[in-house]
Parts: C-alpha cells; structure tokens; sequence
C-alpha cells in the first residue's frame, strides 16, 4: 500500500494534517498571481493555478474532484450538481520531469475552472486530488474560495487605543454594508472572520459591536488587537553560484546542494527595520532557468537561532509558508547543546523565502511570535476579512465577500 500525504489549504494557508508520502512547494494561486490567495469571483472568468512536486521519477495518474463546504470547513449539505456545472472528475494531463536537476522530480500543474466548469454558488471549496486506482484515497487538498460581490467592507489598520499597546500592537476597525439586500439577523446569520497573513493561529470570528442603517460596525473589540510582530527574516536561494540573501555559504554534500542562512539572534529588543518582506510567503524562482517550475534544484536549507534552551515545555518553529503554517514535525527546531542553538533542515525549492522564529508553548499550546522576533506597531502585516452568510433558506455559508488592508500602505 502506497503511503498518503494530506495537504490542506484553509482560510490561512498551506498545513500538512498527516504525513506519509511528501508532496512539496504545493501551490494555489491566482493565474496572473503568485503570491495571490487562492481566491476567484462567482459567474467571473477567474481562474485558480495548482502546482506541486513529487520527489520522483515515476509520474502518476492523478485526478481531482471539488467538495462545497461551509465556513468552517465542514461539507456542506449539497450535491454536486448544485453547486457546479460540468463533470466533477477532472484529469491532471500537464505533468513534467525536472530537467538537470541534482535531485529528479515530477511536476504536476493544472487550471480550474475550465470552460466545462463552472461554480454555482460562493463559499469555501475543497480541491481533493487522488490516484485514480485508488479515489477513496485523497492524496492532497487544496482549500480555495468563491466569493460574491454582495457587500461593500471599509477596513483600516489604526494605532491601538490603549496608550501601552501603541508601540506594539495594531488595530482593525471595519464596516460592512449589503449592497442589493438586506443582511436578516446578522448576529445570527453572519460569521466574520479576521486573519493575520497567512497564520493558521491567527483567525478570529468577531461579532458587529452595533449597526447603523444597513451597516454594521466592527470596531473596539478586543478581537480586533492583534501583536504587530516583526517583519519576516528572507532569504534568496535563486543563485547557487555564489550567496544570495541571507545565505552563509553553499556547498555540495552527497550530490544535494547544502545552504546554510546567516546565524540568527532574537531581534525582540531591537529597533524597527522594514526589510521588504512577502509577509510570510515564498516564491520559486532560479536564476538563468526559463523553466523553474522544472528547471530550479531543491537544496537542504539549513536554520540555526543562537538563544538559551527554552525548557522541555516549549518548542521553537520556523514558521511561515515554507512549514506550511503549522507547529509540527516538519517545522520543530530541535536544541544543540554544544553549539548552544536551535537548528532546523529543510527541503526547499528554490525561490525567495519569508520565515519566521516562534514558540509553541506545548502545554496550553498557544504561540508566540514576539519571543524571538519582537513586538512593533510598524510592522506592515496583511489583515484578510471574509463575510460569510447563511439565510433562513440556505443550506450552506455564502462567502459574501472578502477584503484586505495592509498596516502602514
């Protein structure tokens, strides 16, 4: 029996929720861009493009279908020929081999939707892929959204307005007006998320604090102060010829190529710097290739975060995109001793990388992004809402619309 892998896209990104067989650099994203979210509008031309490796030189048959769930993720309580047109069954035909790489690797690439389908109705969806010897089995999922352009949201980002949080955190406040209909029992109805950049611990649900007219108010809600952080450290692998950003040293180490990053100290009590970061994104890319979807190597990248051991109840991560946004195997530092420092080894494509040093307190397992990295009003984060909607005669949560506002732009 071959091993699986699951894979999920949510409402904050890419999140391995098993582990087995490794598909890797999975993406979803608008067709014109690369650091979009995985976003299109109902009855639009839109389209999604996912791409994704095999560390092999066997390709498969693969196929994928689309589930309609409801805001939280759960399956909504439709068919499918409610909620698209078109056969619900798609092959995945456009499969390429790595191309004088050190490491061989399969290319899988595909469009949705095409001119045989089409989306019905707006909400959260599921991209399942799997074998088609085995479709019981899901091999990767790729959450994406439909949206409709039902309701206007004017967000901002303001300065705290507490005095001892000014420095340090960061203030949302939005409306929210319905545009050809009337929003029946929002405090029932509605469900209001927030999210942070791309992090799966940062989603909030807020409720409106009072409404005026056909406008709701969201605003002096504790849900809405968020930590302001610190922009992400970078770093650049696109050139193996000589150091990139935020690259020590590059060598070669059993045919693989090895990258080491700068060590790293906490930035906690340092001042403020804009670095230009992608806020926690990555983006393949390989100098002197035409082709690196298929053309860029995959090196061993390795982290290391000089501090004290943070004691056995405690964990340290490199987070961001690249770990797929979770605290886990795949992103746990482990402590050296000797060396007094956390390190951690990666697998990665090239590309442009953001991450991030946290800690994970294992007890009550809550996260800390200041730890390490500080804590600063400046901070030039991402803030993504959605509006979702369930009336009287709906059988799943409509996503009415999405907006974001970006601090300090």
């Amino acid at each position: 029996m071959m091993k699986k892998i699951f894979f999920t896209m949510s409402l904050v990104g890419l999140s391995i929720v098993s582990f087995g067989q490794i598909f890797h650099s999975v993406k979803c994203t608008p067709e014109s861009d690369v650091l979009g979210y995985p976003m299109m509008r109902l009855n639009s031309h839109d389209q999604l493009h996912v791409s994704f490796d095999e560390i092999s030189v066997d390709a498969r048959s693969l196929e994928y279908r689309f589930v309609l769930c409801n805001a939280d993720w759960t399956t909504a309580r439709l068919q499918p020929i409610q909620y698209m047109s078109g056969v619900n069954r798609k092959a995945i035909d456009d499969i390429r081999f790595s191309l004088n790489t050190r490491v061989d690797y399969t290319h899988y690439q595909f469009a949705f939707p095409d001119e045989h389908t089409k989306f019905l109705v707006s909400g959260n969806y599921k991209c399942e892929i799997y074998d088609v010897d085995e479709p019981e089995e899901t091999l990767l999922i790729i959450h994406f959204f439909v949206t409709e352009d039902a309701v206007n949201i004017a967000a901002k980002v303001i300065p705290p307005k507490r005095p001892e949080f000014r420095r340090s955190k960061q203030q949302l406040e939005f409306d929210i007006t319905a545009r050809a209909f009337d929003i029946m029992q929002p405090y029932q109805n509605l469900t209001v998320l927030v999210q942070q950049n791309g992090r799966t611990d940062q989603v909030r649900r807020i409720q409106p604090q009072y409404i005026v007219g056909k406008t709701l108010k969201f605003a002096d809600s504790e849900g809405l102060l968020f930590d302001g952080g610190n922009e992400f450290r970078n770093f650049d692998t696109k050139f193996l010829n000589f150091n990139g950003l935020g690259v020590e040293r590059i060598s070669t180490q059993n045919h693989h190529y090895f990258v080491q990053l700068h060590p790293a100290e906490s930035r906690a009590t340092r001042s403020f710097a804009d670095n230009g970061d992608i806020n926690g994104r990555y983006v393949i890319r390989a100098d002197m290739r035409q082709k690196p979807e298929t053309e860029a190597e995959y090196t061993v990248v390795e982290f290391s975060l000089y501090t004290h051991f943070q004691g056995e109840g405690a964990s340290v991560h490199v987070f961001g995109e690249l770990t797929n946004w979770t605290f886990g195997e795949i992103s746990e530092m482990e402590y050296d001793f000797a060396r007094k420092c956390y390190s951690k080894l990666l697998f990665l494509k090239q590309g442009f990388y953001d991450y991030e040093y946290v800690l994970f307190n294992k007890r009550n397992e809550t996260v800390d992004i200041t730890h390490f990295e500080g804590n600063q009003y400046l901070t030039k984060n991402n803030y993504t809402i959605y509006v979702y909607y369930r009336g009287n005669s709906d059988h799943h949560d409509r996503l009415i619309g999405v907006s974001e506002v970006k601090a300090h732009e």
